[in-house]
């Protein structure tokens, strides 16, 4: 059917002559999204199938029409159906892709896949699907995400930390305290036992791990004044 073809592979004469009807390229993905609902699950199973096996992944967060199937609006639904109780269709979708439905943002998982194939290289037969990130951009994001880790779901700080290992770096998140935030802190803690400060040779042994730093400089930290 005209009205069902993809846009992208659609023939210049189809557009011309949908034009000239009226119809706009909006109104042809609506058709063809409540067109997708209507067709057998085994037929949206087989796109969805092939997509996996072309790029790797379901993360799917752009308008996708294959073999007229509307991909992102059918594992959307599929997710929806999905939520909160296993369903036999879940489990086919799993076995493509252990993410496909995951309880953080799409899009996160879409660069973390983008990330991994970067690092790990594409599998087999594999794709890059359309706007894929370079290495460059890739890098970038998961260096990010590895600098947010506590804001990060479990899962995702379990994703960023592998990919972090691929990288060669341990994914070890430490926070650290500002030469001036520590001056601060400082007056409010007791003495040390040896009379000096964290930071010197001599008193680091006697401090817990937290306490022994450096200032941003490299240079051991001072203590405060006390006058």
């Amino acid at each position: 059917m005209l009205v069902e073809s993809s846009s992208r592979s659609r023939h210049p004469g189809q557009r011309a002559l949908l034009a000239e009807l009226g119809v706009t390229t909006r109104e042809v993905e609506e058709f063809n999204s409540r067109a997708a609902r209507r067709r057998s699950p085994a037929r949206a199973l087989t796109v969805a199938q092939a997509y996996a096996a072309r790029h790797g992944h379901l993360a799917v967060t752009d308008p996708t029409l294959i073999d007229g199937i509307s991909l992102d609006a059918w594992l959307s639904a599929a997710r929806r159906r999905t939520a909160g109780r296993p369903t036999r269709l879940g489990t086919r979708l799993t076995a493509l892709d252990p993410w496909w439905n995951p309880p953080w943002p799409l899009s996160w998982q879409r660069m973390w896949w983008a990330a991994h194939h970067h690092l790990n290289g594409l599998p087999a037969a594999t794709q890059w699907w359309p706007d894929v990130p370079g290495l460059e951009g890739a890098l970038t994001w998961l260096r990010q995400q590895h600098a947010r880790t506590p804001q990060l779901q479990p899962g995702q700080q379990h994703l960023t930390a592998q990919l972090m290992h691929a990288c060669g770096h341990q994914p070890v998140w430490q926070p650290r305290i500002i030469d001036n935030a520590w001056h601060t802190l400082a007056k409010l803690l007791c003495k040390p036992p040896s009379g000096s400060w964290p930071g010197s040779t001599s008193a680091n042994s006697n401090w817990p791990p937290w306490a022994r730093r450096t200032s941003t400089s490299g240079s051991p930290a001072t203590p405060p004044s006390t006058s």
